[in-house]
């Protein structure tokens, strides 16, 4: 690492870049924070195998920050204080409602009047819990 840095921000594992950088950042004493996605640890090989590395490295961290409060929680039930650990939405929407905007999602509305339409954006991977919704969904009486 060349230069002097306020903070260095990186992801928890599986991102082994993320290893040397929050080592050199601590000896440097340079304050880190780790963007931690994780409401839940895989149970896979390579998993178990990183995971006391990863959770030495977010006890360790000076700031984590989350997606959402299904990884707060996840990380506070772990022992994680509270002050350590912040909810930072890390997406947001571009879209600028312009009439043109307005008046095309108007026409998409229309197209399908009167029916449900659910939208979900996101990777299709077992963390995001999409499986849960569908199940749901398949219970839920059709009208």
């Amino acid at each position: 690492m060349k230069g002097r840095f306020n903070v260095i921000i990186t992801t928890g594992i599986p991102v082994l870049e993320s290893i040397p950088a929050f080592l050199m950042a601590k000896l440097l004493r340079i304050p880190v924070i780790i963007e931690e996605t994780h409401w839940y640890w895989p149970s896979t090989l390579i998993s178990k195998l990183m995971w006391p590395i990863n959770k030495l490295m977010c006890s360790k961290t000076d700031l984590i920050i989350c997606p959402g409060k299904r990884a707060y929680v996840y990380w506070r039930s772990l022992g994680i204080p509270r002050e350590k650990i912040k909810i930072v939405h890390f997406y947001t929407s571009i879209l600028q409602p312009t009439p043109e905007n307005i008046e095309s999602a108007r026409r998409i509305r229309d197209k399908f009047s009167g029916k449900v339409i659910i939208l979900y954006f996101g990777r299709l991977i077992k963390k995001k819990g999409v499986d849960y919704l569908i199940k749901a969904f398949a219970k839920l009486e059709r009208s």
